[in-house]
C-alpha cells in the first residue's frame, strides 16, 4: 500500500463524513454530536496525520496487521484503517455514549470496523 492510495481513502472518508448529518446521532449525547461537528470542522487538519499513521505503521502488510484506536473518539482513524485494508480493527473508548456513537456513525458510513469496546486499559 502506497501514500497515494491512503490518500485517496481519506479523501472518500472525509466526503463520506462531510455528508452527514451530525444531529442524527442526538441519541449518543450533545458531546457526541459536537465531536463529530468539530472533526467535520477540521478534517482538512486531522487527516494528514492519520494518513501518516497509517502510512509509517501498518503500510507493508495490512492485511496482517490488527489496529487498536485506543481513545477513539469519533472513530475516524478506524475508519480509515478499514478503507485502507487493515486486516483487524477495533475500536476502544471509555466513554459508552462515544463507543456508541462511533459504531453508529461506521454505519451510516458504511465501513466495517471489526469491534468496539467501552473500556480503558485497565
Amino acid at each position: 500500500m502506497d501514500i497515494d492510495f491512503i490518500q485517496s481513502q481519506s479523501i472518500a472518508l472525509k466526503e463520506r463524513l462531510l455528508a452527514i448529518d451530525p444531529a442524527l446521532f442526538a441519541a449518543y449525547g450533545k458531546d457526541f454530536v459536537d465531536y463529530v461537528q468539530v472533526y467535520q470542522e477540521t478534517i482538512d487538519n486531522v487527516l494528514p496525520r492519520y494518513v501518516g499513521i497509517i502510512y509509517r505503521t501498518c503500510a507493508r502488510r495490512p492485511s496482517d496487521i490488527s489496529l487498536l484506536d485506543f481513545g477513539g473518539g469519533t472513530g475516524i482513524l478506524s475508519f480509515l484503517a478499514k478503507l485502507c485494508g487493515i486486516g483487524f480493527v477495533c475500536y476502544m473508548d471509555f466513554d459508552r455514549n462515544q463507543t456508541e456513537g462511533s459504531r453508529q456513525l461506521a454505519l451510516a458510513l458504511n465501513i466495517p470496523v471489526d469491534d468496539f469496546i467501552t473500556g480503558s486499559y485497565e
